[in-house]
């Protein structure tokens, strides 16, 4: 994630903490989480950690981890030198990892707002 996308890309996600999430939704080789009038698609590698165990994309874990976080509240959003994570009320921590050779990572869509991607 560039310098220049890093601060309004934080602004953003933190404009979704508190707010449940209505859906989580597989797409072929990308999953997104579904809020009322946003989604963030993550379109790399990610591992969502709740109870102590970590899952990665890869594993069937993760698909049904993930999507018991559907009506579930966003406790904290941030971006790291690693990717995004995304922290629900139930505990669980998603993790999109930022992969360096891809063009696209993850893509925050607020409708009227604006978008963004890194």
């Amino acid at each position: 994630m560039n310098q220049e996308s890093a601060p309004t890309l934080i602004r953003a996600l933190t404009r979704l903490v508190g707010r449940a999430t209505i859906g989580i939704e597989f797409v072929e080789d990308y999953f997104q989480v579904v809020f009322d009038d946003a989604r963030i698609s993550v379109l790399s590698s990610a591992r969502i950690s709740q109870s102590g165990e970590t899952f990665s994309t890869d594993t069937p874990e993760f698909r049904s981890t993930l999507a018991s976080q559907s009506g579930v509240k966003l406790e904290r959003a941030e971006a790291t030198d690693e990717g995004i994570v995304l922290t629900f009320a139930s505990g669980a921590q998603l993790t999109a990892v930022r992969d360096d050779s891809q063009v696209e990572n993850f893509i925050l869509d607020c409708g009227s707002i604006g978008s963004w991607v890194a």
